[in-house]
This record gives structure tokens, C-alpha cells and sequence, in this order.
């Protein structure tokens, strides 16, 4: 039976993925002992093997993508990976951490439990997008000035004031030593 089961099988196994697939019960498992799983390379792109294998492509599709588009220069935007067709992806988020963003067209979330409770991972802001957007938006001058800003300390800018107005500036800022133009 083993042997039997193995030749059934080899080409899954060879693969070596994270994950299995279930196209009968649209689910994605990651393995038990799996401690990492990165949504690009682990799920994406393993799902894109595992469809070719013997008649996968039988079972509705699993996975969409957007993103990877050219922005500025040779940079891209950022991948995100959406759930289709009623697949759920299984997964411990107490043993494995998982990396990328995967969203589903039919849940609210992407993520169940091992008894296919919904679970909801820490969602992640996608502000650097907007700010780099709006910094491709600045001229050459403006961005070159904004890159010799200081920062020692998160969201605070470093500023060493020496004059104001044209004046030179003089006192420590103190109730004792209030600032004022020279």
C-alpha cells in the first residue's frame, strides 16, 4: 500500500512544500512543523506547481495576485495575494508567521484554524506607498532637501536652530532663557 501511495504521490512530495493542497475542500494546510510561511513563495507560486501535477487543474482556481506593477525607476509595487473560489487557508498562528499580504474574495478573512474557525492576523498599513507616492509627485530639489532631513528619533526631526527670520537666535528655549533675535 505504502508503495503504492508513494507513486501516487512522488511528485507532491518531491516539491517539498510548506503547504498541501486540497482541491476537493479548497483548503491550503500549512504543515504542522512549518515555523515560516512567505505568501509569495510558500503559497503563491507552490500552488502554481501543484496545478500542473496529474489533473489539479480540475479544481477551481486557488490564488489571484495584483501588484508588481513598475513605479519608479526599477522599483515595483508591492505584491498582495487574494483567496478565490472558496479557498481557505489553514494555518496555526501560534506555531507559524507568516509573511506577505493574503486577502480572500469570499471571507473576511483569508486564515482558519485547524477546525476552520476564521482567525485574523495583525493587519498591516500600507502608508510607505502613499508616502512614496506623493514623494514622486516633488521636484528634484524638494526630494534632494527631504533626504537631508535628520531623524535620531522616530517621528521627530532633529533641528538645530541657529537663526530665525534672518536673525541670528539667541537663549536655551527656558521660562529663564526664552529665545529671541539678535
Amino acid at each position: 500500500m505504502s508503495i503504492v501511495l508513494w507513486a501516487s504521490f512522488a511528485e507532491d512530495w518531491e516539491k517539498q512544500h510548506k503547504v498541501v493542497f486540497d482541491g476537493a475542500n479548497k483548503r491550503i494546510v500549512v504543515y504542522p512543523y512549518i515555523t515560516a510561511i512567505d505568501i509569495k513563495r510558500d503559497i503563491y507560486s507552490a500552488w502554481k506547481e501543484w496545478v500542473t501535477i496529474r489533473d489539479n487543474a480540475k479544481f477551481p482556481s486557488a490564488i489571484r495576485t495584483i501588484g508588481g506593477d513598475t513605479t519608479i525607476g526599477t522599483q515595483r509595487a508591492g505584491d498582495i495575494y487574494f483567496l478565490i473560489n472558496g479557498w481557505k487557508l489553514v494555518v496555526d498562528f501560534t506555531a507559524t508567521v507568516i509573511s506577505g499580504m493574503l486577502f480572500s474574495d469570499d471571507f473576511d478573512t483569508a486564515y482558519f484554524d485547524e477546525y476552520l474557525n476564521p482567525t485574523y492576523p495583525a493587519q498591516v498599513s500600507s502608508t510607505v506607498n502613499a508616502i512614496e507616492t506623493a514623494i514622486a509627485t516633488l521636484d528634484t530639489a524638494t526630494i534632494l532637501k527631504i533626504a537631508q532631513l535628520t531623524f535620531t528619533k522616530a517621528n521627530e526631526l532633529d533641528v538645530n536652530v541657529q537663526s530665525m527670520n534672518g536673525a541670528e537666535l539667541l537663549g536655551t528655549g527656558t521660562d529663564q532663557d526664552k529665545w529671541r533675535g539678535q
